[in-house]
């Protein structure tokens, strides 16, 4: 079976063990929930993994088994906080490359990039044509920047 055929199936056990909660039929609601969890982890899903330990803290709350919802909660928060933090590296990945273009394009250009230029690909575009016209006498610096922050 493939990955994506077993991330269906624990996105259709969870939705399953949502509505099993929903009718206080608890102990099929963690069963449907551990089946999600054994397959999150097998397939590495940290969403569905953490849909089933949050429902699983519902549940357990429920039956009063404090504990075990408290320990489902936290294995939700981890998993939780490590996909913001992938998220946010991601993020930081992708400035960073923006960063590094916009200043090879600079280089490339011999000109100072101001630091108060919002640098985009199109910005890029502008900034390359305008520079050109700088260089043979047209335009000034004014026009460069304040053609640049339109985009």
């Amino acid at each position: 079976m493939e990955t994506g055929d077993k991330g269906e199936i624990a996105k259709s056990y969870n939705i399953l063990a949502a509505y099993y909660l929903q009718q206080k039929l608890f102990p099929e609601a963690r069963k449907a929930l551990e089946e999600a969890i054994k397959i999150g982890k097998e397939i590495g899903s940290l969403e569905a993994q953490k849909f089933a330990y949050i429902t699983l803290s519902d549940v357990e709350e429920a039956l009063e088994n404090h504990k075990a919802s408290l320990a489902a909660f936290k294995n939700f928060k981890i998993l939780s906080d490590s996909m913001r933090n992938q998220l946010v590296n991601s993020e930081i990945i992708r400035l960073q490359l923006q960063y590094d273009d916009g200043l090879h394009i600079s280089r490339k250009l011999k000109y100072p990039l101001p630091s108060h230029l919002k640098f985009t690909n199109t910005c890029a575009t502008f900034f390359t044509s305008v520079t050109k016209d700088i260089s043979i006498g047209v335009g000034n610096d004014n026009q460069r920047h304040s053609m640049c922050n339109r985009f």
